[in-house]
């Protein structure tokens, strides 16, 4: 993967929800077209920016030493959202870390040295289950807003 794609908000969330845990690159990742359940049918952690709404875009000129700068930022609130699931009975028992995960220092210490945070921790989680043939998807969703600076 690229460096950009590792800065992205999204993507640092989903590596402190993976480290806390302790899921591998195939239970927890952005989601996708291509994306399906991994057949051990063990909790899985899918992540998607739902919506990006700009708040400020601004332009400054600078001078120093003779020499013009123009500096840009924008600053945007991104509505993000994380699907829980697997066929496993652990997701039942284990959705509730995803939240920690997002609650610990070293989470909120990341996100900050990445330039965003999380305005609320959510609290709420949405039950979602669904039938798939003979056996149960239990899946859950988590939505949450993350004020980003650019």
């Amino acid at each position: 993967m690229n460096e950009e794609y590792n800065k992205l908000p999204l993507k640092i969330i989903l590596d402190v929800i993976a480290d806390f845990m302790e899921l591998d690159e195939e239970h927890c990742y952005i989601y996708n077209q291509k994306w399906s359940i991994p057949k051990d049918g063990k909790i899985c952690v899918v992540g998607s920016m739902n919506a990006s709404k700009i708040i400020a875009n601004n332009k400054k000129h600078t001078k120093y030493n003779n020499v013009f700068t123009e500096n840009l930022n924008l600053r945007q609130i991104q509505t993000m959202e994380l699907n829980i699931f697997g066929y496993d009975l652990d997701v039942l028992t284990r959705k509730d870390e995803v939240i920690m995960a997002l609650k610990t220092d070293k989470a909120q210490n990341t996100f900050e040295n990445n330039g965003f945070y999380i305005v609320d921790i959510p609290n709420n989680i949405l039950n979602v289950n669904e039938s798939d043939g003979a056996k149960i998807l239990y899946r859950y969703v988590i939505s949450f807003s993350d004020p980003k600076d650019l």
